[in-house]
C-alpha cells in the first residue's frame, strides 16, 4: 500500500524513483554505503562501520526515505541496493546537489551557545555537542565567536519540526528555508528565542554572542544568528545566501527527517569520493 502511494507522488513530480518510462540521461551515479546507526555523521568509507543487526531492514529503509527525497524534485532518480549494505543512486541532477540531496543524513539540532572554544579533544565539548562538529568551521567566526562553542538543546529536535519550505524573504529577497515547528517545538523555540533576544536588548550595541542560536543540519553549523527581534513562535527562518537548489535541497532534507541510519559516499560518477579540503 505504502509502495503504491510513493509510486504516485513519483508521478506528479515526473520522478522515477526507480521506475522509467523510457530513455533517462541520468547525470550522476552515486554509490553509498550505509553505515551503523549511530555512526558519526560524515563518516569515510573506511570509517563507516557495516549495520549487524537486521542489515536488510536497514537498508530498505534507507532507499525508501532516499525515495521520499527524491519525489520532492522534478529530476529523476533510480535508487536501488547492490551488494551488502551499499546503495546505488543514478539521477537526473547534477553532482554536488546529488551528493547533498542523497549523502547527508539530515538531521537537523538546534544550540544555544556556552563558554569554551571548540576542542574535539575535550569531552565536555563533544558532549555539549552531541558529537556533532566540523573542525573546518571553527575559525569562521560566524559559526563559532571565539571562546564558545554550542550546546545541543536536547528538547527541540527533528521530531518538532512539522514542515519545511523554501521562499522568498518579503523585505531583503534573499531566498529562505522555512520551518514550522509543532506545539512542543514551538514552546522551545519561543523559550531559548527569548532568552536571547533578552541579551541583545540588554545591549544592542554589543551583538552579545549569548543572543545568538545555531542551527546544525548533520554536523555543521547551517547558520548562527543574532537574535534581534522578540515574540518567536512556531516558525523560524533560516537565510544563508543560498541558491534556490540549495534551498529546496535543505527544505527537502528537513521536512523529510534523517536518515534511519548515516550513509557515506563511496564514489561518485565511479570515482571515490575524496573529503573536502580544509
Amino acid at each position: 500500500m505504502y509502495r503504491a502511494t510513493l509510486s504516485a507522488l513519483c508521478l506528479i513530480a515526473l520522478a522515477s524513483c526507480g521506475f522509467s518510462f523510457g530513455p533517462v540521461d541520468y547525470q550522476t551515479t552515486l554509490v553509498l554505503k550505509v553505515c551503523a546507526p549511530g555512526s558519526p555523521q560524515g563518516a569515510t568509507p573506511s570509517d563507516c562501520p557495516a549495520v549487524t543487526t537486521d542489515p536488510g531492514t536497514v537498508l530498505q529503509d534507507v532507499i525508501t526515505r532516499l525515495d521520499n527525497r527524491a519525489a520532492n524534485f522534478q529530476g529523476q532518480s533510480a535508487i536501488t541496493g547492490i551488494g551488502t549494505g551499499e546503495i546505488k543512486v543514478r539521477t537526473t541532477l547534477a553532482g554536488a546537489q546529488a551528493v547533498d540531496l542523497f549523502g547527508a543524513t539530515g538531521s537537523i539540532a538546534f544550540a544555544t551557545p556556552v563558554l569554551g572554544a571548540p576542542d574535539p579533544s575535550n569531552a565536555s565539548f563533544v558532549a555539549d555537542q552531541r558529537g556533532r562538529f566540523d573542525a573546518r568551521q571553527f575559525n569562521d567566526e560566524l559559526l563559532y565567536p571565539p571562546g564558545y562553542h554550542w550546546l545541543i538543546d536536547t528538547r527541540l529536535g527533528a521530531g518538532d519540526v512539522t514542515s519545511a519550505t523554501a521562499g522568498t524573504d518579503s523585505t531583503t529577497g534573499q531566498i529562505t528555508v522555512d520551518i514550522n515547528f509543532n506545539s512542543q517545538g514551538a514552546a522551545e523555540w519561543t523559550k531559548i528565542t527569548n532568552a536571547a533576544y533578552a541579551a541583545y536588548s540588554a545591549d544592542p550595541s554589543a551583538d552579545p554572542t549569548t543572543a545568538q542560536l545555531a542551527i546544525f543540519l548533520d554536523s555543521e553549523v547551517l547558520t548562527a544568528p543574532i537574535v534581534t527581534g522578540g515574540g518567536q513562535s512556531n516558525q523560524t527562518e533560516i537565510t544563508g545566501n543560498f541558491t534556490a537548489d540549495d534551498a529546496n535541497t535543505l527544505a527537502t532534507l528537513i521536512s523529510e527527517g534523517p536518515l534511519p541510519a548515516p550513509v557515506s559516499v563511496v564514489s561518485v560518477n565511479g570515482q571515490p569520493e575524496s573529503p573536502t579540503a580544509p
